[in-house]
């Protein structure tokens, strides 16, 4: 069988297929083989040549099944090996990445603990500021207010010592009045009492003097009647004094109030101003140290979380340098392990090659040899007049050869 070349073969290209490294192991594997020309022995030769190729071939399969367990259990003692071998770097690399986990988990802890201590301590201080400008305020209008408050209550004793100078004024007018009051009325005289029993002259005489009481009596009743006249129009003039009074003194009273209300109103709206200009002021400054602190308190979150991110991209770059070590030592040892197996395979296949070729040379000897001791009689080996030997033959010789070769 000759292969043909490349050139020759342009209708088929397959890249499991090179027609020179077919033509080569052709060529190898024709010359290892060899050709028998069993055709040229004899009934007995073809018996002695099935069973001594057989045997030839169970001997060859038994020196092939020893280098084969050889390779086996070397590729599987490279496995094995690179197994382990990966096996400790695998658990290296876990103990190196937990110590990175455990160093950067203390690390993170410290940061947080740093991190909520200054916070507090930031806030400590805008509280205690905060309090220092209410306790400020607090003060300050306390004072302001004690100040004001004791303005009005001066007032109030001013508008008092005031409003008791009036009462004063207007009890003296109306005593005043009182005493140039109206006058008293005469009584009238009484009239003698004339007994029964008494003398005529004593009758005269006495009837007399009440006739005298009598005129006298006219007199003081008309006198009388001038007096209640007069006390009338006195009483009337006393009225309209003392409503004159009592008018002048709550018209003074009602101007009074009025000023020191007015002076009291003053006095409260200077007051709610101070303290809303002032509490308006303190809102100020507590707005503005608040957004100050805020400011101060992002900076800080700011700062704390950059040192929280460069310790996680510092553990990322750690486990990253460690893995990448982990993976190109794996990557060597698995490398190693394939060159290893290579090799072994190299090896097995050179020693097979060498054994296949020793047992074709023994073949071809002992071939040789049957032949000489069993070569057919009356006819050349080899000739054009040997008959071949059906397909049958030939089946049923593989079939008993296979069946010696098993009870072996």
């Amino acid at each position: 069988m000759i292969f043909k070349t490349t050139k020759e073969l342009k209708h088929y290209a397959s890249k499991y297929y090179d027609p020179d490294k077919a033509h080569e192991y052709y060529m190898r594997t024709r010359v290892l083989k060899g050709r028998f020309r069993t055709s040229e022995l004899n009934k007995e030769g073809k018996e002695v040549w099935r069973a001594t190729k057989a045997n030839i071939e169970l001997d060859r399969k038994k020196e092939l099944d020893v280098i084969k367990k050889e390779q086996k259990d070397n590729i599987k003692t490279f496995r094995a090996d690179a197994k382990a071998k990966q096996k400790l770097i695998t658990d290296s690399i876990k103990l190196a990445l937990k110590a990175i986990q455990t160093q950067t988990k203390g690390q993170r802890e410290q940061i947080e603990s740093e991190k909520r201590a200054e916070l507090k301590r930031h806030a400590d201080e805008k509280s205690k500021q905060l309090k220092k400008f209410n306790d400020e305020e607090k003060a300050f209008l306390k004072k302001n207010a004690d100040k004001y408050q004791a303005e009005i209550e001066r007032s109030k004793a001013e508008e008092k010592r005031e409003m008791e100078k009036l009462a004063a004024a207007k009890k003296a007018k109306l005593d005043a009045l009182k005493s140039a009051s109206t006058k008293k009325v005469i009584p009238a005289k009484p009239l003698h009492t004339i007994p029964r029993n008494a003398s005529k002259a004593e009758r005269a005489r006495l009837q007399k003097l009440n006739d005298v009481i009598r005129d006298q009596n006219a007199r003081i009743k008309t006198q009388n009647t001038r007096i209640r006249d007069d006390n009338a129009q006195r009483r009337g003039d006393l009225a309209s004094k003392r409503s004159e009074i009592n008018d002048g003194f709550n018209k003074q009273r009602s101007d009074l109030k009025e000023s020191y209300s007015k002076t009291r109103s003053g006095y409260k709206k200077e007051w709610d101003s101070l303290r809303t200009s002032t509490q308006a002021k303190n809102r100020e400054k507590r707005a503005e140290y608040t957004k100050e602190m805020s400011e101060a308190g992002k900076d800080l979150n700011v700062s704390q979380n950059k040192k929280l991110k460069e310790v996680s991209e510092k553990s990322k770059e750690q486990s990253a340098t460690q893995r990448e070590a982990a993976n190109a030592k794996k990557e060597e040892i698995r490398d190693k392990v394939k060159q290893d197996v290579e090799t072994a395979r190299e090896t097995f296949t050179t020693k097979k090659e060498k054994i296949v070729e020793k047992y074709n040379g023994i073949l071809n000897d002992e071939f040789e040899k049957i032949l000489k001791a069993y070569p057919k009689k009356g006819k050349d080996s080899g000739g054009p007049n040997i008959p071949r030997r059906s397909d049958a033959d030939k089946a049923r010789d593989r079939q008993e050869a296979y069946k010696r070769k098993n009870k072996k």
